[in-house]
């Protein structure tokens, strides 16, 4: 065989020895695994809702969005100060608007840019627990990119006019509004 017919052949022999995946994203590495992204942005949501009950007793509905460099963007509920001027275009806002309104505001972000990697939707709710009483709650909506939607609740009350109690986390499987989750 001659020297030219056998090149093609140990190219591709060279070529099946050699591992030809696609490059890894370089994005990609710095992005954190999707129960690692859900539980930073559960910690760090319930983290700034405790603040604000601690403050004002209660707050507006607030969003965190995980960005694959691991930055971390609060969009609404910054402060609740802005209620206590009485301030006219700051006066309180009915809550399901507001997070009907956060929601279209990240799937926009999410649409334009591919960097986002979990979103949160943090809420004070009214729920009914598991063993019938009503209860107010900090309401977690979760979701990743990779997966893995989920509702946490954080019950908690007063116990008395200056001290909050937390109870214990009700967590729920849940669909996504800006993710797909299997």
């Amino acid at each position: 065989m001659h020297r030219i017919a056998r090149l093609p052949l140990t190219l591709c022999a060279a070529l099946a020895a050699v591992d030809c995946a696609p490059a890894p994203d370089p994005l990609a590495a710095d992005a954190p695994a999707p129960q690692t992204a859900l539980a930073r942005l559960l910690g760090e949501g319930i983290e700034h809702a405790h603040q604000r009950l601690d403050a004002k007793y209660a707050f507006q509905p607030y969003a965190l969005v995980l960005n694959k460099g691991g930055a971390i963007e609060q969009l609404g509920g910054h402060s609740g100060d802005e209620l206590d001027k009485q301030n006219p275009d700051r006066l309180f806002r009915d809550p399901t608007k507001v997070l009907a309104d956060l929601q279209q505001q990240v799937a926009k972000e999410v649409k334009t840019g591919n960097d986002v990697v979990a979103v949160g939707f943090f809420s004070d709710v009214y729920i009914k627990l598991p063993n019938g009483s009503d209860s107010r709650a900090i309401q977690a909506d979760l979701e990743g990119a990779a997966g893995g939607c989920e509702t946490v609740y954080e019950p908690y009350g007063w116990v008395d006019v200056d001290s909050l109690a937390f109870g214990a986390q009700i967590k729920a499987r849940r669909k996504g509004t800006i993710f797909p989750c299997p």
